[in-house]
């Protein structure tokens, strides 16, 4: 049969905009066959997040008599290229960390420099190489430490800034929203956290070699 196109529908969407048509059900059931799939029930949830946990649920209630997919699946594609963007700015703020983490390693190896007698006092006294060096690093910990609790506290002050006067805003006729609100995984705090001090730990390691290994009686010698 022959159809008369009365209208296009756009909602910024290309699976939505391209392979959606709106024609009556009986029409649609002459035109497809008996190969397509024309009718269906939509399920609404309070909380989204939960679409795949329902979906088993349904799953498991009519087996392979329905096809089920949420809006999870249906947006499979967007949420592969947000996690590969992730993983990609992950690799970028660690390098950027890795960058910032030379200020620790210069500030140390100046710190040796400047306390070059005070550790000719403490050898003096008995500490040990090992003392010296754990010193040092203790040092270099404190530094990340600080660093790194003051970074988690802007981000999640940017977080609340961010959600509550929606800062980022977007085209709403193309992402279907106004503003993209910001969420913070405990898993991924943890990691940078770990990581941050991980690379405080091995940019203290050089300096508080250095200080281990300066030899007492030739410091005495020069004072």
């Amino acid at each position: 049969g022959q159809f008369k196109v009365v209208g296009f529908i756009k909602t910024g969407a290309m699976h939505q905009d391209y392979f959606t048509v709106a024609m009556p059900v009986e029409e649609a059931e002459k035109f497809f066959g008996d190969s397509w799939q024309m009718k269906g029930y939509e399920i609404y949830l309070k909380d989204p997040y939960k679409a795949q946990e329902v979906k088993e649920k349904v799953e498991k209630i009519f087996g392979f008599s329905a096809i089920v997919r949420s809006w999870i699946d249906l947006n499979q594609q967007l949420f592969n290229a947000l996690q590969l963007e992730k993983v990609a700015i992950f690799f970028v703020l660690l390098l950027m960390t890795t960058l910032s983490s030379f200020n620790i390693t210069s500030l140390l190896f100046l710190k040796v420099r400047d306390k070059v007698r005070d550790i000719a006092v403490l050898r003096t006294y008995g500490f040990k190489r090992r003392d010296i060096m754990l010193t040092f690093l203790l040092q270099g910990i404190i530094l990340g430490l600080g660093g790194a609790l003051f970074g988690i506290t802007l981000a999640l002050v940017g977080q609340f800034l961010i959600n509550q006067y929606k800062l980022i805003r977007v085209p709403a006729d193309v992402y279907l929203m106004d503003h993209i609100p910001c969420a913070i995984e405990p898993t991924d705090l943890a990691i940078t956290f770990l990581v941050a001090l991980f690379i405080s730990l091995m940019a203290s390691l050089a300096p508080s070699y250095r200080a281990s290994k300066l030899s007492v009686v030739e410091i005495l010698r020069k004072d």
